[in-house]
């Protein structure tokens, strides 16, 4: 019988980073999964790092492991997903704590006590004011 040796164990924090990211609105776990999409972000990308994605209308979340690594892309699976259904508010409850505004860098969700930049920038008002719904239900 296969025994295990003392060099094939470790605690997890040693055996890579954990992070979690909220995609734009729209995209899919389909879009993660290509090695391009994390162009952006692989200089703290390492194999067996984890991933925990969480959709910015609360739709889904996924646990992503990094496979490998290069300057401009990154290879992910999928380690699990689960959906949710979307909770729809019709009310504008949101609009006491946050404004959603267009700035030079797109539109964005500002926090009316400071006027601190909460979101975004994201492609669409709709998608901002869902956002900012979001926001405000944590």
């Amino acid at each position: 019988m296969p025994v295990l040796k003392p060099s094939q164990i470790k605690t997890a924090d040693q055996s890579g980073l954990r992070y979690h990211v909220t995609p734009d609105s729209g995209t899919t776990i389909e879009d993660m999964l290509k090695p391009d999409f994390w162009k952006g972000v692989t200089a703290y990308l390492h194999p067996s790092d984890r991933i925990e994605v969480e959709a910015d209308d609360g739709s889904f979340y996924a646990d992503l492991i990094v496979r490998d690594v290069g300057k401009s892309w990154a290879k992910v699976i999928l380690h699990h997903k689960s959906e949710h259904p979307v909770i729809e508010d019709d009310t504008d409850a949101w609009k006491q704590e946050f404004t959603v505004t267009s700035r030079p860098q797109g539109i964005v969700i500002l926090r009316n006590d400071d006027n601190a930049i909460v979101g975004g920038p994201f492609e669409s008002t709709e998608a901002a004011v869902l956002a900012a719904r979001n926001l405000h239900r944590r």
